[in-house]
């Protein structure tokens, strides 16, 4: 599938799925048990929570031309994935370079409905999502 450029894979994305390709099924099938280790530790706890609200990115949003695959961190927001949660990224204000910021509101796998009417909470009591970013070229 990545060795073969004519298939539709994003050429960020390649990079980012390679090492697979070395993985054995052995070390893949333990990667996996980790994983549900991980996903019923971070379930257990947060049972009594029903959405966490953590910054979407570690500083305000970059300017398009200064985005490299490579490095920019999705740190953040890879979590939720790995745990087969669903996430909402949400405007919530703007850095001193007039740059945006946003929160992601993260919900249980299939509690989309929830994220979504938290965020709308949030879009009814702010205005953040009607604001654009001031003084940029």
């Amino acid at each position: 599938l990545i060795d073969n450029p004519a298939l539709p894979v994003d050429d960020d994305v390649r990079p980012r799925i390679a090492p697979g390709r070395t993985m054995s099924a052995k070390d893949y099938l333990l990667a996996l048990r980790e994983r549900e280790t991980i996903k019923r530790e971070f379930a257990l706890a947060l049972e009594n929570v029903d959405a966490l609200v953590t910054p979407t990115t570690p500083a305000v949003a970059m300017a398009v031309d200064a985005i490299d695959q490579k490095t920019t961190a999705a740190g953040m927001t890879r979590p939720a994935n790995l745990l087969d949660y669903c996430a909402l990224a949400q405007p919530n204000g703007f850095g001193a370079s007039g740059l945006p910021t946003s929160l992601q509101i993260v919900c249980r796998g299939y509690e989309e409905a929830t994220a979504l009417r938290i965020g709308w909470a949030y879009e009814e009591a702010t205005a953040w999502h009607r604001e654009q970013p001031q003084g940029l070229d």
